[in-house]
Order: structure tokens, then sequence, then C-alpha cells
């Protein structure tokens, strides 16, 4: 099996519930890397959460790892990360599952507007620019008659990590908790983060094409979400006709400038708000930030391989009297509602994944779990049991089905039941 490529980039985010670094990693399908795909791809995301801490689990899982893979494969930009206490990662795993909530809405958020800022018109911009030596004309509005791009995301987890996934809260609690950040805040914090990095890749997508100066492949970034390595901007002013370094950051700032107008058009057409002027040097909160209040709501999609349920569950979060555990939690001084997984899989396009030898629930109880959820009214979740394979996907051949299953799955289009073509990875 193909391994997961190089991170575009590793860095950390402070969590939501109190602070403590989240170790992330962050990949871009092969497809943004390409003139002919990259102008064509959709705005699409997915994290994938790790195992339970105290028995190994963290973002280098081989079955985290090939999930990763597969959604890489058909387009996906992914974000993994360790819940806190996992590998060498700061704090430790807590007894009620609350923190690791937080810690899966930290990178949630993270997601949404990393992926809002991502402008894979500025390789357009590039090539009409070296074709005639001229940037094209900044314009709102590409197609007057289109409708606004809707983000797709999908929300995963294998074995805990599915736990905490199906309990998440509702999107629009999510896009709440950044809506207004305090100055220094954690989630301020966050918002500059994915601004930056977005921005970074805009930039690099640009000039690659020209001066081939990578800004961000295989770099890591800093507690602050910093480049650790040096990033050049790519050109000299040694030789003549280059421009000024004045004269390139000012080309900088446009290209900035342009990317944002492109993405408040491809995002919030027709909201009324896609005409105003974007100040290249504004703060995230004031450009993705609006963007993501205003556009629609993303679509989310749910993926569980290896399903933890009750009454594991309950022991993993000590929630022992009662059939149901309770996740809630106040962030950034809000009161945050946890989802039950009921109603999460039911109301989303959602998978599960699981093999009829898990050592952890038989396969009776796990049947009877997706097909009393395939049967609610309305249901959007699907569900393939796979033969033989066991909690750790280590039977021969089993692994395979599943990133099959996986591949299959996420391929098809949430907006339109569409299937999309396998990318070419020649």
């Amino acid at each position: 099996m193909e391994p997961l490529p190089q991170p575009l980039c590793s860095f950390t985010i402070p969590s939501l519930y109190d602070g403590i670094r989240i170790d992330c990693r962050l990949y871009h399908p092969r497809q943004l890397s390409r003139p002919d795909s990259a102008l064509s791809w959709r705005s699409r995301g997915a994290i994938v959460a790790h195992p339970y801490a105290p028995i190994g689990g963290n973002y280098d899982n081989p079955i985290v790892c090939g999930v990763a893979g597969e959604l890489l494969k058909v387009g996906y930009i992914v974000v993994t990360f360790n819940f806190r206490g996992a590998s060498e990662s700061a704090g430790r795993t807590s007894w009620s599952a609350r923190p690791e909530l937080s810690d899966y809405v930290t990178v949630y958020g993270f997601l949404i507007y990393y992926l809002v800022g991502i402008d894979p018109d500025s390789i357009r911009e590039s090539l009409a620019e070296s074709g005639n030596n001229q940037p094209p004309a900044v314009t709102d509005i590409q197609n007057p008659t289109a409708g606004s791009e809707r983000l797709e995301i999908i929300l995963a987890g294998y074995s805990y990590g599915s736990m905490i996934a199906s309990h998440l809260p509702s999107i629009e609690a999510v896009l709440r908790l950044f809506a207004s950040p305090e100055a220094g805040s954690p989630s301020a914090e966050i918002l500059q983060q994915a601004d930056d990095l977005s921005t970074l890749w805009n930039l690099e997508a640009k000039l690659e094409l020209s001066s081939r100066t990578p800004i961000l492949q295989g770099s890591s970034c800093d507690g602050q979400g910093k480049p650790s390595q040096s990033v050049s901007m790519g050109s000299s002013a040694e030789s003549t006709g280059k421009k000024s370094s004045m004269d390139m950051g000012a080309a900088i700032r446009h290209s900035i400038e342009r990317s944002r107008r492109r993405l408040r058009a491809r995002f919030i057409r027709g909201h009324g708000v896609e005409n105003r002027t974007v100040d290249a040097s504004v703060s995230a909160s004031s450009g993705v930030s609006e963007i993501a209040q205003n556009m629609l709501t993303p679509a989310v999609s749910f993926l569980l391989i290896s399903p933890v349920i009750p009454p594991i569950t309950n022991f993993m979060t000590m929630s022992l009297f009662g059939p149901r555990i309770n996740l809630d939690v106040t962030l950034a001084g809000m009161k945050v509602k946890s989802t039950p997984p009921e109603e999460q899989l039911t109301t989303h396009r959602s998978l599960v994944v699981y093999g009829n030898n898990d050592m952890f629930a038989s396969a009776k109880k796990l049947r009877k779990w997706v097909t009393d959820l395939r049967k609610t009214p309305g249901s959007m979740l699907e569900f393939v049991e796979i033969d033989t394979a066991g909690h750790f996907w280590f039977e021969k051949g089993t692994e395979d089905q599943m990133r099959a299953a996986v591949t299959e799955w996420a391929c098809s289009n949430s907006s339109g039941g569409e299937v999309c073509k396998m990318p070419s990875l020649l």
C-alpha cells in the first residue's frame, strides 16, 4: 500500500479547552500541485482522529495514516492531530473525554477557516501573468449566474477517535466559537494560523510556477504557527529588470487582496457582501472570518472506522449511570452541546466500517447498532461489515477492503450524488 506522503506542514494550535498545544499535520492532495487539476478542485477537507492515547494511539497510527491517504487520493485536504497526552504532546488523557472533544473542535475550526482561505485560482493568475506579463483584471464574480460554493468536510475517527467524532457539536456551534474572538485568545490564534498558512500556500501556488521556490512544502512551524525555516518570496533584486524588494512587497499585497476578493465571490456570492474592498493587511478576524460567517453552511459528513460503542464508551468517559454519554463542555465562555450519535450519524451523510471479529464489540452488537441507525426515517447512514476483520485490521486483506470502502464512499459527491474519477498519480 502506498505510504502517506510527507505533510505540507506540521504545526501546533492551542486547544479551546485550556490552551494546551495540539500537534497537527496538514496534507494537500496531489491535485492542488498541478495547474490542470487545481483549477477544478472543489473545497474539501477532512480530519482523521486517532485511537486511545493510553494504549499508544497517535497520529502515526497505521490506520489513521491509511484513511488519510485514501482521502488525499480523492482530493481532500487532510488534517491529522494528536489528542492531548498522545505521543509527546502536552497534557494527559482525561477521564471524561470533554477535553479531547474540545481538541477535535479546535482542529475542526482551523480546518474550516483554512479551507476558506485556499485559492486555487492563484494558479490561474500566475498562468495569465506568465503569458502576457500583466496581472489579470481583479473581478469579484467570474460567473454571476453561478451559486456560491459549499465547503465539504469529513469528520473521521478510528476507534476512540470515532467516539469523539460522533459526539461533535453542530457546525453552527463551531462557527459561533470563532465568530468574534477576543484578541490574544486561542480562537483568535487559530484563525490567524489558518489565515497565515492558507495565504502562504496561495503565494506558493502562484510563485512556484515562475520561480519554483517552495514556501511550505515539507516545512514545520513553531508554536505560534510560523514556518521554522526561512520563507523565500521569490525574486532577486540583483538582476536588471527584476522587481525591487518594495515592488515585490506591493505585488504580494496586491496578490493577497485579489485572492481574498476571489474567495469572497466564491463562497458568498449573492449574499450582499462580496463587493466590499478587502485590505490585504487586515487580520484574519476580518478576512477569512467574514467569509466563513457569511458563506453557505458547509456540508458535513462522518466517517467511523472500528467504532467503539456502549458499554465501552461509558467506561472511557466515566459515564457509568446511564446508557448515553454526555460530552457537553464550555468553550470560550459558551456552552457547547455535544450531539448524540443517533442524531449525528442519521442526519448527515455517514459511513461506518467495522469488522465482524472486533475484540471490543461483538459482530451482533455492532450489526444491531448500525442497523437500528439505518432504520431511522430519513437516515443517511451507510455501513460496511468486513468479514474476519478485527479492531486493528491485522487480518490479511482486511485493511485493503476497508480502505477501498472509504475511497468509494468519499469519492461520491455529497451534493450531487455523482462519482468522481480517481486521480492519476503518475
